[in-house]
């Protein structure tokens, strides 16, 4: 039983068991024929130490994948994520790939999804500025107006910064706020 084996050890297998038997079915085989066919199931049955690896677990996290939408994530991080997705999925496709490789992508996997940070969530700034944008600032005197403008500015900063993942979500909260105070 070669289910278990590499698909290259499958297939030496196979190509042994079928070597072997057409020298045992050749009347007129040689020595030479005999030497090599044994020499070949030799090798096979040397061989068959050789376990393809479990991919279960990497296909799980394969299929989390598909469950992941990067423009909801800070790029910081997406990079690195997609080379070991690309990866995982070579070794998935790799018929060959024993345990230690099909471990060594499952984790680079894992560690980069966990890795992935969500954006802060910025629409309560979105519709801050959205209801500010048309203030008519003639009605305020000039002291007033120039901390609207610093706390403005400093809103904007905050809404156009694409690094600012959920663990920075309470310089986004102070922007708002900053803006509402102003």
């Amino acid at each position: 039983d070669v289910d278990d084996n590499a698909e290259s050890v499958q297939q030496l297998f196979a190509e042994a068991i079928a070597e072997g038997e057409a020298v045992m079915g050749n009347e007129n085989a040689t020595k030479d024929d005999v030497l090599k066919a044994s020499l070949k199931l030799m090798k096979a049955i040397q061989a068959l130490d050789m376990k393809a690896g479990n991919k279960a677990d990497l296909g799980m996290a394969l299929e989390l994948t598909g469950m992941i939408d990067l423009t909801k994530y800070v790029e910081a991080g997406q990079k690195e994520y997609l080379e070991a997705k690309a990866e995982a999925e070579r070794v998935m496709e790799n018929g060959d790939a024993m345990q230690p490789e099909v471990d060594a992508a499952w984790e680079k996997l894992v560690d980069t999804m966990m890795n992935l940070r969500l954006k802060a969530d910025k629409s309560a700034l979105s519709d801050l500025l959205e209801s500010v944008k048309d203030l008519d600032l003639n009605k305020y005197t000039d002291e007033t107006v120039a901390v609207y403008k610093d706390a403005l500015t400093a809103a904007m900063a905050v809404m156009e910064d694409d690094t600012l993942s959920e663990d920075d979500q309470t310089k986004v909260d102070e922007a708002v706020m900053n803006l509402m105070i102003a």
